[in-house]
């Protein structure tokens, strides 16, 4: 079983409110079925049984993730990739799979721009006291590290992300 884990205790990019536990997907254990990686009937077929069996005895912590889009052509897939990689809404990103069952994970604008924040801004000056201006990429960037200055040092060292964020966002910095 392939899993997407939500947990409080590994903050992340993104903020949930609660614990969750997606299923992606269902696979063999093994390399090679009837020519291919993914067995898709087999996929599907165990997806279905375990849907009935979440639903049966209402598990909330645990849901199968669900298609959101089909697409039949090249050009719906390329303009659905362009608004969703244009886009700046607060999402980690999105997950292709084709027809033959597999998986691509795509990262949004929003999640990449935050990570670069916590990896080259937030993270290096938690660690050596000197905020790496150097690594800003645009102005926004430079804003973030600004505010960072403007907090004690202990206060941002005992900081997630998720927490700078937060202080951001109720100073009207968001």
């Amino acid at each position: 079983m392939m899993f997407e884990v939500i947990s409080q205790e590994d903050t992340h990019i993104i903020k949930y409110d609660q614990d969750h536990l997606y299923v992606l997907d269902m696979i063999q254990n093994t390399l090679d079925v009837n020519g291919k990686h993914i067995d898709v009937s087999f996929s599907r077929e165990r997806l279905a049984e375990l849907d009935s069996i979440l639903k049966k005895y209402d598990i909330p912590l645990i849901s199968i993730v669900k298609t959101i889009q089909l697409v039949n052509t090249m050009g719906e897939l390329e303009t659905i990739m362009n608004e969703e990689l244009n886009s700046f809404h607060e999402s980690e990103g999105f997950v292709l799979v084709d027809s033959n069952g597999f998986m691509t994970k795509f990262k949004g604008p929003y999640y990449n721009t935050w990570k670069h924040r916590r990896n080259r801004i937030l993270e290096p000056y938690q660690q050596n006291g000197k905020i790496p201006y150097e690594n800003c990429k645009n102005e926004d960037d430079k804003k973030f590290a600004d505010f960072l200055s403007t907090l004690e040092y202990d206060v941002v060292c005992k900081s997630t992300l998720l927490n700078i964020k937060e202080m951001m966002e109720s100073k009207g910095l968001l």
